[in-house]
């Protein structure tokens, strides 16, 4: 059986729309059964939007792994 390998890099603007999905994906499944659809449809569009996350990974202070 061969092991996958995994790496761990910085992520780049071309990263965006895969990281949105992620972050949208896993914030949901933490949080969703706290919250009502709509505030959850709210806060996924306001934070996991594509045009924001390219926006923070153009940002020298700003890391997503």
């Amino acid at each position: 059986m061969q092991k996958e390998r995994i790496i761990i890099r910085r992520a780049i603007e071309e990263d965006a729309e895969l990281l949105s999905q992620l972050s949208a994906q896993t914030f949901y499944e933490a949080f969703g059964a706290f919250n009502t659809k709509e505030d959850m449809a709210m806060h996924l569009k306001e934070y996991y939007a594509i045009e924001k996350l390219i926006n923070e990974l153009r940002d020298e202070l700003v890391v997503f792994l």
